[in-house]
């Protein structure tokens, strides 16, 4: 309601001029009516005081309505923000004329062109993060009546404050929005600098970061990979057996501990390229201890983690001023709401001001900040004092939720009361974006803590000062971190072994020339005089000119891989010498393509060609094949079950002779790479006399076939000879018989004559 709205309409005073004029004899009728004038004149001064005052309300939000104007355009330096600001200044005072305003800020200053310090002058200060950071001036080049302070409007007093705050809040985002990207590129620098592969995730397992690393072993580039579950990204599987891996991690976020892959743990690239992985998956928690995420930390063991959240600050667009105003304005008289602009409106979320005018005002406030807001509404509506400094504190919206604000307040007299015009800024976004910076710092810290190794930043300078070393440091070198940290006396490149210093330091500085990382392995003295050996990669920070800010890096402690490959080495050169001095002919090939690795010298005894006509080559180039589609037969056995053995196969020297032979073989890591170890049994010779003994064998029973049947005939004929013998044995037997039986007659007959 305006304040000097009573005077638009008065219905009595008009009723008494016609009274009085219908009044013919009335005595008193000439006094009264100089009683009238005097009231109407005293109303003609109002009405021209007011028409006064809303002349400079209406400069000064003409003028605050171009301030938001300009604090919410894009692209502005800050340099030309604070010329064009001043520049607006004198335009919204009483006198433009003879007005003229500078601003100093961060020790620089910005002025109209026709800016001179006068004895007439109205200065606020600019305040970031209520700390001084310079000051707003207005001048006059003469005097002009005293108002309320010098030639100066109270309502001038509340401009050239607003001025200065709002100016304060321009500088507090700018900074904020500064400090979101520093912290951005710094967790992009760290991730990038950091050896191994590095996935973060959501609460529901969805990728939510992806260093360059994991980018190079999964296939995925960052943007595609965003948002997709990880198990697309994340493809692991059995080296041994082939089948699919549980995924980490679904047992992170179920046992909300840290959960290591198992080994011979393979990890299958988008593009089918598989990669011998080690490594674990760990919970990133909140402040409150609950799992938010996971980080899965791994590395490529076969040759032995971008997160970036974008915090977007949404910024309230000035519209205009009171009414129009993007920032909340309400009047608060007798402890009660009196009115409220649209954003106030929407602040608490109201369609009207007529749902909160005439309530109580705390019943809006949060009760943790009564005690304080009793005390700024005393000074504002009992000592009308101004109260500029900004309070944090929230707000009560009608439907029970809160938000955070900053607010101000400057006395005034309202329907003729002492009452307080109040200045709101929501900081809800700010609160959140302070969140979201602490939250993401400790997300930062606690996927550094769960790497293997540690990550360090110190200054470049003669003595590589530390100014952070992760915890894992400790673990590693044996060394106490605090004794490092800021400490010129001691560093870190002293542990180093001193013929490995200066090619490490060469190497560093010419990485910090290029702009590039540094990266190499080197053993260090550990503090308990063991000597250790490093993998470090790492990089310079540099400011916008170029010059190196501080150095960050990684690095990892590599000593049990260096005794592995040192053990590898040994273990090939006996496998080399036996491989070589074998009496039996051996081949290191390809699988899929037959190229020739290595061969020993049977080998090359064997089939004639030398080792520079084989190796390098596939064996069907060389051509020792007699039936090149056999060996491809064969070679499906290695590659389904992982060996074959006694296979039949015919070879072909150089000279063009056959070699018979069985060909035995199966897989071998050499060298980093999965191969195939052949050997070869001629069995040419063997061969031979197989078919000689069976040609032999086969004459044989051609002859004893023959013999055979000959002795078949003869026994044939005698079984026939002998078959006549006997019938003529029995023939004779029955002559002999019937002679005797002859004779034995003629004796009976004598006998009987006689």
């Amino acid at each position: 309601m305006n304040p000097g709205a009573e005077w638009i309409e008065n219905p009595s005073l008009a009723e008494e001029i016609k009274t009085l004029f219908n009044q013919k004899d009335d005595p008193n009728a000439e006094q009264k009516l100089r009683s009238l004038l005097a009231q109407l004149d005293l109303l003609q001064q109002n009405l021209r005081q007011t028409s006064h005052l809303l002349g400079k309300r209406t400069k000064e939000l003409s003028h605050l309505y171009r301030l938001s104007d300009l604090v919410t355009r894009e692209n502005i330096s800050e340099k030309d923000f604070l010329q064009e600001l001043v520049n607006l200044i004198p335009s919204a005072w009483q006198y433009p004329e003879i007005a003229c305003a500078r601003i100093v800020f961060d020790k620089e200053e910005f002025k109209t062109e026709n800016f001179r310090k006068t004895d007439w002058i109205q200065s606020s200060e600019i305040k970031i993060k209520n700390k001084p950071a310079g000051h707003i001036e207005v001048c006059y080049f003469e005097n002009k009546p005293e108002e309320y302070e010098g030639p100066f409007l109270k309502e001038e007093r509340i401009l050239i404050d607003s001025i200065a705050i709002k100016t304060g809040h321009y500088f507090e985002r700018k900074i904020m929005r500064d400090e979101l990207g520093k912290n951005e590129e710094n967790l992009r620098i760290t991730l990038n600098s950091i050896g191994d592969a590095v996935i973060a995730t959501d609460i529901v397992g969805r990728v939510t970061n992806l260093n360059p690393v994991a980018e190079k072993l999964t296939g995925w580039k960052y943007g595609d990979a965003l948002n997709k579950p990880v198990e697309e990204i994340f493809v692991i599987k059995n080296a041994r057996t082939g089948e699919q891996v549980q995924n980490p991690v679904q047992k992170v976020l179920e046992t909300g501990g840290v959960v290591g892959l198992a080994n011979h743990t393979k990890l299958v690239s988008k593009n089918g390229k598989e990669y011998q992985i080690a490594d674990s998956g760990a919970p990133i928690k909140n402040d409150d201890g609950k799992v938010i995420g996971v980080v899965l930390v791994f590395r490529d063991v076969t040759e032995e983690y971008k997160i970036q959240q974008e915090l977007k600050d949404n910024e309230l667009k000035f519209r205009s001023i009171v009414e129009g105003a993007p920032d909340p304005i309400f009047i608060q008289s007798d402890m009660k709401f009196a009115y409220l602009n649209p954003s106030a409106c929407r602040l608490f979320g109201i369609e009207s001001a007529e749902e909160l005018v005439g309530t109580p005002v705390m019943d809006r406030f949060h009760p943790d900040y009564h005690e304080k807001i009793r005390q700024r509404i005393k000074a504002l509506n009992q000592d009308a004092q101004s109260v500029r400094e900004l309070l944090k504190q929230k707000f009560i919206r009608t439907d029970g939720s809160e938000v955070w604000v900053e607010t101000t307040g400057e006395p005034i007299i309202f329907n003729g009361k002492n009452s307080a015009l109040v200045f709101v800024r929501d900081i809800s976004q700010r609160v959140k974006d302070e969140e979201a910076i602490h939250e993401h710092q400790r997300q930062l810290a606690s996927m550094i803590g769960n790497l293997p190794g540690f990550v360090y930043r110190c200054k470049y300078d003669e003595n590589w000062t530390m100014l952070y070393l992760s915890p894992q440091f400790e673990k590693i070198t044996g060394y106490l971190a605090a004794d490092f940290i800021h400490n010129k006396k001691r560093t870190f490149n002293d542990s180093i072994i001193k013929e490995f210093q200066p090619e490490i330091f060469k190497q560093w500085e010419k990485a910090i020339a290029e702009k590039s990382f540094f990266e190499a392995e080197y053993p260090i003295l550990s503090n308990d005089n063991h000597i250790k050996w490093i993998w470090e990669r790492g990089t310079g920070v540099f400011d916008d000119r170029g010059n190196v800010l501080f150095l960050e890096g990684y690095i990892e402690d590599i000593t049990q891989r260096k005794q592995n490959e040192a053990i590898l080495r040994e273990s090939e050169e006996r496998f080399s010498i036996a491989f070589k001095a074998s009496p039996a002919p051996l081949v290191i090939s390809e699988i899929e393509t037959g190229l020739f690795i290595d061969v020993n010298n049977r080998w090359v005894e064997m089939l004639g060609f030398s080792r520079e006509e084989q190796i390098g080559k596939t064996s069907k180039e060389v051509g020792i094949w007699r039936n090149p589609p056999e060996r491809d037969r064969i070679i499906q056995k290695v590659l389904k079950k992982g060996f074959f053995k006694d296979e039949y196969i015919e070879f072909k020297t150089k000279t063009g002779e056959t070699i018979l032979a069985l060909w035995s073989a199966e897989t071998i890591m050499h060298s980093g790479k999965k191969l195939m170890l052949s050997m070869i049994h001629d069995i040419t010779a063997r061969v031979k006399a197989e078919n000689e003994l069976l040609r032999l064998k086969e004459n044989l029973e051609v002859e004893v076939e023959e013999k055979t049947r000959e002795l078949r005939e003869r026994i044939a004929e005698l079984e026939r000879f002998q078959q006549a013998t006997i019938d003529r044995e029995f023939r004779i037997k029955e002559l002999r018989d019937e002679i005797q039986l002859l004779k034995n007659k003629t004796i009976d007959t004598n006998h009987d004559t006689s």
